[in-house]
Order: structure tokens, then sequence, then C-alpha cells
């Protein structure tokens, strides 16, 4: 079965490639920490666009905005 699925997929040369690629030696899981957060806030920023623009924070209109937010909107 998985000479018949590496005739198709070439999947050795897909984990060969991805193994043998050079990583500078002062890469380390520290280092993706900046890329991550980054990441992390550009979304927090952006969901937070979309949620201010449906919250109505009146008294009134407060608990059916969450509400809403909550079950019927897609973001």
């Amino acid at each position: 079965l998985y000479t018949w699925f590496e005739e198709r997929v070439v999947l050795q040369a897909i984990v060969d490639d991805v193994l043998n690629k050079y990583v500078p030696p002062h890469v380390t899981v520290f280092y993706c920490f900046g890329g991550m957060l980054l990441t992390s806030l550009l979304f927090q920023i952006s969901t937070g666009i979309c949620l201010t623009s449906l919250y109505r924070p009146t008294v009134l209109e407060a608990y059916t905005s969450v509400t809403y937010i909550t079950w019927s909107a897609t973001l």
C-alpha cells in the first residue's frame, strides 16, 4: 500500500525537502514568538472592530445586541 501511494504522491520527496531545509542556528522557538504575537494582535484588532460595529451600548439595546452577536451574527 505504501509503494502504491508513494508512486502517486511522491511523499518521500516532500518529507526529505521539509526535513533538509537549512535553519540558521539562532532560530529557536522563542524566535517565532514575535510573529505569533503580531498575528494574534492583528486578529484581535480585526475582530474587535467587527464586534464594535455590531454592539449597541445603550441601556435598551445592549442585551439584544449581545444576543444578536452571540447567536445570529456571522463574522
